[in-house]
C-alpha cells in the first residue's frame, strides 16, 4: 500500500518537473532581442533569437533607425529614427510593420522607453534648448517636462512597478551621474557619486538593482547598483568597452555591446559572469541590444499568428517595498 502511494506521489510530481523544464525552455526559445545594426550601410534595426539565430531587418529604410525599446506585451516597438530629417520617436509593430511618428519637433528626441503597462513612453528631448525627459501617451499625446533643470537630462528608464523612473544627469557633475525620481519628476535623489561618466541605466526586471555603464577604470565597464544606492558592482572586467546593458526577463542574464572582439557585437553573459555567448558576428557595428520581456509565444501549426504573453517573475514585491521606502513621508 505504502509503495503504490509513493508511486501515486511520484508520478504527477514527476509530470509537473518536466512540463516546468519544457515550459522553461520553450520560454528560452522565444526570448527575443532587438538592436541597431549597421551591416545595410545605415543603421537599422534588426530582431534576434536570444539564442542568436531567426536574424530579421525590421526598418529596411534608408534612413537611420536606432534605439530600440520594447513595449511590455512584445507587439511593438518604439525607436529613434531621422527619416522625417529630423530625430523622432517612431513605433512600429513587432514585425516591422505600420511604422508611425510619435513625435513632432524641430529638436532632437531620443531614447524612447515604455511604461511597464505599456500606456506611457518616456524619452529624452532637446526641445527646450537642453536634454529634458518627457513622458508622453503611447500615442504621442499629452507630452510632459518631468526633469525641467537646466542642466541635461537623458538615457530614462522605468521602474518595473512604473512608480519610479532612472535617468542620467549632469546637474552635479559634468560627465553625467545616475539619478532616480517618482514617475512624476518630483523626489530627485543621486545614485551614484563619481567624476567620470555614468550612463545607460537600466532597471532589473525584480526591481532590485540597476544596470549601467561606467567609464570609471578607463574604459566603458557595465555595472550594476542596488536601486537605494549601495553595492555598486564591475559585472565585465575587460580592456574593452562594454555598454548598453539589457536585462533578460528573468533578470538572470544581461545583453550588452562591446568590442572586445575588434568590432562592436551584441553579447549576453550570465549575471555571475559565466557563459559569456557572443551573438553576432558581422564586420559592421551591431549595438545598443534591448531584450524583449513578452518571452512566451504560442504559434499553433499551420498558423501565421502569434499570442505573446509576457511572463512575470513575481518578484515584484521587492520593487514595491523600495518604491513605498522611496515614497515615504520625510524621504528626500
Amino acid at each position: 500500500m505504502q509503495s503504490r502511494y509513493r508511486l501515486s506521489f511520484f508520478i504527477p510530481v514527476s509530470i509537473l518537473v518536466l512540463s516546468l523544464i519544457v515550459f522553461m525552455a520553450a520560454v528560452v526559445a522565444h526570448a527575443q532581442i532587438t538592436f541597431m545594426s549597421e551591416r545595410d550601410g545605415n543603421k537599422e534595426v534588426y530582431v534576434l533569437g536570444a539564442d542568436g539565430r531567426t536574424l530579421r531587418n525590421l526598418t529596411n529604410h534608408s534612413a537611420d533607425d536606432w534605439t530600440p525599446s520594447w513595449s511590455p506585451d512584445g507587439n511593438r516597438i518604439a525607436f529613434m529614427s531621422n527619416r522625417d530629417n529630423n530625430n523622432e520617436i517612431y513605433v512600429m509593430d513587432a514585425e516591422g510593420g505600420d511604422p508611425r511618428r510619435l513625435t513632432v519637433h524641430p529638436r532632437s528626441d531620443g531614447s524612447p522607453s515604455w511604461s511597464p503597462d505599456g500606456k506611457r513612453i518616456i524619452f529624452n528631448t532637446r526641445r527646450d534648448g537642453n536634454s529634458e525627459v518627457y513622458v508622453m501617451d503611447a500615442d504621442g499625446k499629452n507630452l510632459q517636462n518631468l526633469t525641467k533643470h537646466r542642466e541635461s537630462d537623458w538615457d530614462p528608464s522605468w521602474s518595473p512597478s512604473g512608480r519610479r523612473v532612472v535617468f542620467v544627469s549632469g546637474r552635479d557633475a559634468p560627465r553625467g551621474e545616475i539619478y532616480v525620481m517618482r514617475a512624476d519628476g518630483s523626489n530627485v535623489r543621486r545614485l551614484t557619486k563619481n567624476q567620470s561618466l555614468d550612463w545607460c541605466p537600466a532597471w532589473s526586471p525584480d526591481g532590485v538593482h540597476i544596470a549601467f555603464t561606467s567609464s570609471r577604470d578607463g574604459n566603458f565597464e557595465v555595472y550594476t547598483i542596488r536601486a537605494d544606492g549601495r553595492a555598486e558592482q564591475n559585472l565585465t572586467r575587460h580592456d574593452a568597452d562594454d555598454w548598453y546593458p539589457s536585462w533578460s526577463p528573468f533578470g538572470d542574464q544581461i545583453a550588452f555591446g562591446s568590442d572586445r572582439s575588434g568590432n562592436h557585437d551584441v553579447y549576453v553573459m550570465d549575471m555571475d559572469d559565466r557563459n559569456l555567448t557572443k551573438l553576432t558576428h558581422n564586420a559592421e557595428t551591431d549595438d545598443d541590444p534591448n531584450w524583449s520581456r513578452a518571452v512566451l509565444s504560442i504559434s499553433p501549426v499551420g498558423r501565421q499568428f502569434v499570442i505573446w504573453g509576457e511572463i512575470k517573475n513575481g518578484n515584484y514585491d521587492a520593487s514595491t517595498a523600495m518604491d513605498e521606502a522611496f515614497s515615504a513621508p520625510g524621504s528626500k
